[in-house]
């Protein structure tokens, strides 16, 4: 048979280890749960910059899209313009004959012309 003093000893051991492994559990669990917190705020924070990005992006898309469209338009505004200046030269290099034989003509009559005197 075991003594009284051992039991009191096993038992007085028994209470001091369950004591360790409480307080061990209890630490442990502290510390899993700051864990669980600083990891929470940083997904928080990742999110949140996830967000900011995001709407960056839509502006920048937005701003893409707006400039595109803008540069269509000047693109096609060059482009008419200079379609009218090309029908413009081409209508007016084929009136610099036309002009120029016109002139030639008006010159010819005045030579050919008697000189106007005074009444």
């Amino acid at each position: 048979m075991v003594s009284a003093e051992t039991q009191g000893r096993a038992r007085k051991k028994i209470v001091t280890e369950e004591a360790r492994a409480q307080l061990f559990l209890e630490t442990d669990i502290d510390r899993k749960a700051k864990e669980v917190a600083d990891l929470q705020e940083v997904l928080k924070d990742r999110i949140s910059k996830l967000a900011e990005g995001s709407e960056d992006q839509v502006d920048y898309c937005v701003s893409s899209a707006c400039c595109d469209e803008r540069r269509r338009e000047l693109d096609l505004t060059v482009e008419r313009k200079s379609a009218g200046i090309a029908d413009s030269s081409s209508r007016q290099s084929k009136q610099e004959p036309k002009a120029a034989e016109t002139q030639r003509l008006l010159e010819k009559e005045r030579a050919d012309a008697p000189p106007c005197t005074p009444d």
